[in-house]
């Protein structure tokens, strides 16, 4: 009888953060409270980002399109009242946050007719799992994957390549690592914050988003790096965006 070999054991997977994130619960309080003030897509550092992360989204092909993270709704207000979508574009935006979800509405009534808002319980499938199976043409999400933890990160990316078409986009932007002195220094101070007082930032801290999409079964697609403009310790920050297509097989062609 031939002698049994034994199996060499799998190499453990190395996390691709360490850090550990906000709670679900926790961050539901942190942007409650947060919910007065404006989210990042209104703010300086914001802008020049999603600005970008639109002119790549191609969002005139969009019949619909879905916002993991919608905050107060201004990224939205932002693509209705330019009419850069589609005029039979549907909407929907989810997001774990009473105040944030209730601002979101008061700022989308116009539109009411085109927007679908879901509240969550926290859970990232929770608000789209009523889409079927490759019905969505773009799925966003704009600063907010870098407040997740890695096991949600990769449970949003997961429902994204549920929803989204073939030829669909998942287009995601957030803080990142700098590049020269200024935005180094940034994203340690940055980092050093988040260890110490993790609602101070939100419970944002610099990600790379592409190994998170390619780890989920996403093919990078464009990946910018917009340079902080060095006006303030916030502004020092580069923001990274990152559009991808769903991989034919998924996770499993890796």
């Amino acid at each position: 009888m031939p002698p049994v070999m034994a199996s060499s054991p799998q190499t453990p997977r190395r996390p691709l953060d360490s850090r550990i994130a906000l709670t679900r619960s926790k961050a539901r309080q942190v942007y409650d409270k947060f919910g007065s003030k404006a989210n990042d897509a209104e703010s300086a550092y914001g802008s020049p980002t999603t600005e970008l992360l639109i002119e790549l989204s191609r969002l005139e092909e969009a019949e619909q399109l879905v916002e993991f993270g919608h905050g107060s709704g201004a990224f939205a207000y932002r693509l209705f009242e330019r009419n850069l979508l589609p005029p039979s574009c549907q909407y929907t935006g989810v997001d774990q946050s009473t105040t944030m979800a209730d601002r979101a509405a008061a700022k989308l009534h116009p539109y009411k007719d085109r927007v679908e808002l879901r509240l969550t319980n926290g859970a990232p499938a929770d608000g789209t799992k009523h889409l079927a199976d490759a019905s969505v043409d773009r799925y966003i999400s704009t600063y907010v994957l870098d407040l997740l933890s890695e096991e949600d990160v990769l449970e949003v990316l997961e429902e994204a390549r549920r929803l989204l078409r073939p030829e669909g986009l998942l287009c995601v932007c957030g803080i990142t690592y700098g590049t020269n002195v200024s935005s180094r220094l940034a994203a340690a101070l940055w980092d050093g914050i988040f260890w110490w007082n993790k609602e101070i930032v939100g419970g944002c801290r610099p990600q790379r988003l592409a190994p998170y999409l390619e780890e989920a079964g996403f093919e990078v697609r464009e990946q910018r790096i917009i340079q902080g403009d060095q006006r303030s310790f916030v502004g020092c920050m580069n923001n990274e965006v990152v559009v991808a297509t769903p991989r034919s097989g998924g996770r499993d062609s890796l």
